[in-house]
């Protein structure tokens, strides 16, 4: 597992390079550390790495978050919270919005956003669980094929890989 440390002194644009040079280890990837930051047009580099992430992400949640974690909390696989609290709003910027939609679906999108606390929001979505890395490694395929292929080509990938899995045991 790759770890990489952030703080609130990282521009948007130092944010993405970073995170394209985690991910480019070809390992799972574990985000910790500032994450108060607001979000700016320089964003959408790092989220769109994110989003597009054939590896399994993983977010360390604590202290004061903003945007920024709410963002990394929405795009991230597993998410371990400990004693963290959201900034007031920092789940309501466009940036936000379009990651919710993208994450949950519009109902629950308008639902997210109208929640007041940003930790009960991304809680009551459920985005806040750990997981288990093994186990995420192992689906992290099969859930972007179902994601960006029509159903019956994911299907195919789904038993193929399975198949693929059952073969190397």
């Amino acid at each position: 597992m790759t770890a990489f440390k952030i703080s609130d002194t990282m521009t948007d644009a130092e944010l993405g390079r970073g995170i394209g040079k985690a991910l480019r280890a070809g390992d799972a990837l574990f985000i910790e550390g500032e994450m108060r930051a607001g979000l700016q047009a320089d964003a959408s580099t790092w989220i769109t790495t994110l989003a597009r992430s054939r590896m399994p992400v993983s977010l360390a949640l604590s202290g004061e978050f903003g945007p920024r974690g709410v963002a990394l909390a929405l795009l991230a696989d597993a998410v371990s919270v400990s004693d963290a609290t959201g900034a007031d709003g920092a789940h309501r910027e466009p940036l936000i919005a379009v990651l919710a939609a993208n994450r949950m679906g519009q109902v629950a999108a308008r639902a997210f956003l109208a929640e007041p606390c940003p930790l009960t929001a991304l809680g009551a979505a459920g985005v806040l669980h750990s997981g288990a890395a093994d186990l995420l490694a192992r689906y992290k395929s099969a859930l972007v094929a179902a994601a960006e292929l029509p159903f019956d080509e994911a299907i195919d990938f789904a038993a193929l890989t399975h198949a693929n899995q059952d073969e190397m045991q």
